[in-house]
């Protein structure tokens, strides 16, 4: 393996490690997986709920009268059956229609039950809405030239993710075992010009082509937390099914080595749930605006 030259000064990724291990500090339960990856379990009764919660959005999707509980039929439909309401992105995201906003706010208020498990202490600024993500069984060729396909190994920070976000992974339904998020380990000394915006995930392929992938296929039940400078990708092995996950982003306050540039670090984002106001949900219907941008934002609300 060929030697990466690394600058004696990498601010902004030690400023992100100082940010991760100051996440992890208040968690008592968390297995650290790699310097910015870490695995948080979830309480069975809630991940139940997040289930539930995801089959009735997910049957909505289809218009369907009833919740299809069964995964395999719910996974068979979203990848063979056209969708009325044409709703996924080309990267996979299942973004929510207005028609659909009483069981995406159901949803939304179950996933943001994971905010008190990431951050018990409240130190977060927010939650950016979350979103569930469909990984079809096999991609076409048409998807994967695309500039920034999920099947090529990236950074998120690379679609302008700031440093101070976090990600939660979590595999919800389908094929998690064989269509999975391979995540990479990222090396000691980190140069910050690494993890800088792209226009396409192949300007930057030599570098995350030099990390080691990590061990380990991400499994149901359980959040996996990484940063903005975690190499990851979908992988899918041979026969691989569909799957179903959520993405839920974090964003923790700015430490003193970074810029204390709040506007900078939240215009890449959809709407953001102050972290103060995440248990107060049921407050209000969130009414989601209609387009397929791939970040979740909302016309309105109304007060219930």
């Amino acid at each position: 393996m060929s030697t990466l030259e690394v600058p004696e000064k990498t601010t902004d990724h030690q400023a992100l490690l100082e940010l991760f291990n100051k996440t992890l500090e208040p968690i008592q339960i968390h297995e650290r997986l790699d310097a910015t990856i870490a695995a948080i379990p979830i309480p069975s009764e809630i991940f139940n709920t997040i289930q539930t919660c995801a089959r009735l959005f997910l049957s909505s999707c289809l218009q369907s009268k009833v919740i299809i509980q069964d995964d395999m039929a719910l996974v068979h439909q979203l990848e063979n059956v056209a969708l009325p309401f044409d709703n996924i992105t080309p990267n996979g995201k299942i973004m929510p229609r207005a028609v659909m906003a009483a069981e995406y706010n159901i949803l939304l208020r179950a996933l943001l039950q994971l905010a008190e498990l990431i951050d018990p202490q409240k130190r977060f600024i927010g939650f950016r809405a979350p979103t569930l993500r469909f990984k079809a069984s096999v991609v076409s060729n048409a998807l994967l030239a695309r500039n920034y396909p999920t099947e090529h190994p990236h950074m998120e920070s690379w679609v302008g993710h700031p440093s101070n976000a976090l990600i939660a992974h979590i595999p919800i339904i389908g094929d998690s075992d064989n269509n999975y998020l391979q995540f990479y380990k990222t090396p000691p000394k980190f140069n910050d010009t690494w993890a800088r915006p792209v226009n396409n995930f192949n300007d930057q392929a030599n570098i995350l082509n030099k990390f080691l992938p990590l061990d380990l296929v991400p499994q149901k039940g359980v959040i996996y937390l990484f940063s903005a400078h975690t190499g990851h990708m979908t992988q899918r092995r041979s026969n691989s099914g569909a799957r179903i996950s959520c993405e839920l982003v974090g964003i923790m306050p700015n430490t003193a080595s970074q810029a204390d540039d709040k506007e900078t670090n939240l215009n890449h984002y959809d709407h953001l749930f102050e972290r103060a106001s995440c248990d107060g949900l049921e407050s209000s219907l969130w009414i989601p605006s209609n387009d397929l941008s791939g970040y979740v934002n909302f016309s309105h609300s109304i007060p219930l």
